[in-house]
């Protein structure tokens, strides 16, 4: 393209550093796509340069153009693959030459070292060594911050795993929660379904034998067995079969990801028996925090009750290294500065205790405050909580 009039395969070799007889087969091959792009000639060759500057244009949405694009992008491809890669077929993908590339692995490096796994290279050939359940952490954090999701889209997590049916994935988590009368939000489901996604695509590929290498917490029996019913139905449809280490960690996951929608059945006078001292005591901590810093009043029994019942699993998550994203955390702290701070400064009080690791990420850090309840009034003023409050998500 950057040839107005007509150009030899002599000049092409000299500017690709490659043979004359590369440059036609090249050309060949691109015709073979896309009919007529270049035309030939005694002088030489000719591109079509309207339609060539479409399609560079189309590929240039699908093909990671930054550093950071493309390590993202490698790292994927190997997470994903049952077999070490090729750099040079890695190099092609990309369009990019061998010492860009390597500056790409060195970041995809200290990208996997994030999540204590290995980059092994064997001459031309590059995998990854280390625990299935990093490398399924990794792959989902990959994905949900590469994907840019705003809520829930579930057309970009097919994109990301075309081979595997996300609706189906989706209606069934809705439809067994739904018959078992538990509830989940979007948000929640969303990391319900990459989570169940990622494990349904590991299934698909030969892969070491996961297992946690820790216990998780005692799950109720009725979600176990709701875990055990929704991977009966995935095994079936997918033609697989999870390990006993997975179901324990599907388990788990709903266990701090859904709610049950008989809330009347929880009140202020049984509410610390259903979600324990040790939580009761912090949110009786953040409340008084809210109060004393910011002038806020939570005590509105319902709030409460779903306050601890979020803020138990939380805790559950936490001490167990299991994170949520959370899509709105950037947009929150844009537009809703007073409740981001105010979603710190709780977190502060979950990091003040000895019992919990010292540091909290931000993908779950605490975000329950109500918009209404931090954005009207001066400090010291006690705000009324409407009849249907509206509460922004966990950061």
């Amino acid at each position: 393209m950057e040839h107005k009039d007509w150009v030899t395969a002599a000049l092409l070799s000299d500017e690709m550093g490659v043979s004359i007889r590369t440059v036609k087969n090249y050309i060949s091959d691109l015709n073979g796509i896309y009919t007529s792009l270049i035309e030939s000639s005694g002088s030489g060759y000719r591109i079509d340069r309207e339609r060539a500057a479409d399609l560079l244009n189309e590929a240039s949405q699908h093909i990671p153009q930054t550093n950071k694009e493309r390590s993202a992008y490698v790292a994927i491809r190997l997470l994903r693959s049952p077999e070490a890669l090729s750099l040079f077929d890695l190099c092609d993908e990309l369009y990019i030459s061998m010492s860009t590339l390597r500056t790409v692995m060195k970041r995809t490096k200290r990208m996997l070292e994030q999540y204590n796994l290995i980059l092994n290279s064997s001459g031309d050939n590059v995998d990854i060594r280390g625990e299935e359940r990093n490398r399924r952490r990794m792959l989902s954090s990959i994905i949900f911050d590469e994907s840019q999701f705003s809520f829930f889209n579930t057309e970009a997590l097919q994109d990301a795993f075309d081979e595997i049916d996300i609706d189906y994935i989706t209606e069934t988590i809705n439809l067994i929660l739904f018959e078992h009368k538990y509830f989940i939000n979007d948000f929640a489901l969303f990391n319900v379904v990459l989570h169940i996604t990622i494990a349904v695509d590991r299934h698909r590929k030969t892969y070491a034998s996961f297992n946690y290498g820790e216990v998780l917490p005692v799950v109720p029996d009725p979600i176990y067995e709701l875990a055990r019913e929704l991977c009966e139905q995935l095994e079936d449809y997918f033609e697989i079969q999870f390990h006993q280490a997975e179901l324990d960690d599907f388990a788990f996951l709903l266990y701090t990801s859904i709610s049950t929608l008989m809330l009347d059945d929880i009140n202020e006078s049984n509410l610390r028996e259903y979600v324990g001292e040790e939580c009761m005591s912090l949110v009786d901590s953040m409340f008084t925090k809210l109060l004393g810093d910011y002038g806020v009043s939570l005590e509105q029994e319902e709030l409460r009750t779903r306050f601890a019942l979020h803020i138990r699993g939380l805790l559950l998550r936490q001490k167990t290294n299991h994170y949520n994203h959370n899509p709105l955390t950037e947009s929150i702290k844009a537009s809703c500065p007073l409740i981001y701070d105010a979603a710190v400064s709780l977190t502060s009080v979950i990091n003040g205790r000895n019992d919990y690791p010292p540091h909290y990420r931000r993908r779950d850090r605490l975000y329950r405050v109500p918009h209404r309840q931090l954005s009207g009034g001066a400090a010291g003023r006690k705000i009324p909580y409407p009849d249907r409050p509206q509460l922004s998500c966990l950061l």
